[in-house]
């Protein structure tokens, strides 16, 4: 008769392996650091978009038509407007500002928008 052998893996080296296999699998969005930064804003944040400042006071997350939104809730004074920033599937990132009494969004490139960061969490 013979016997096979049989390799035991230890529990740390197989939980190793799902871990990686894990963050290797996931979706995640890939955009340049340049870019990226828009990606991590938080409230409290302040923006210069052609000089005007805006306060971020709200960040909402959505999976929208084109791709995955993120939506800047922000005050100007006693004006408001959104800050929307979408990645599409074709890693394109498209930004528009929204004022409620201008019309239709303005398009922006990530080079006019200035941030100062702040601490305070949305």
């Amino acid at each position: 008769m013979s016997r096979s052998k049989t390799f035991v893996v230890p529990g740390w080296v197989m939980y190793l392996a799902r871990l990686v296999q894990s963050w290797w699998l996931v979706d995640r969005i890939r955009v340049s650091p340049r870019e990226g930064h828009l990606w991590r804003l938080s409230c409290g944040t302040l923006l210069n978009i052609d000089d005007a400042w805006y306060q971020i006071v709200g960040r909402t997350v959505r999976s929208g038509q084109f791709g995955v939104e993120l939506i800047y809730e922000c005050t100007s004074g006693e004006q408001f407007a959104r800050l929307i920033v979408t990645q599409t599937a074709t890693a394109k990132q498209e930004i528009v500002l929204h004022r409620p009494a201008g019309g239709p969004g303005i398009a922006l490139d990530v080079d006019v928008i200035e941030v100062f960061p702040r601490t305070r969490r949305c």
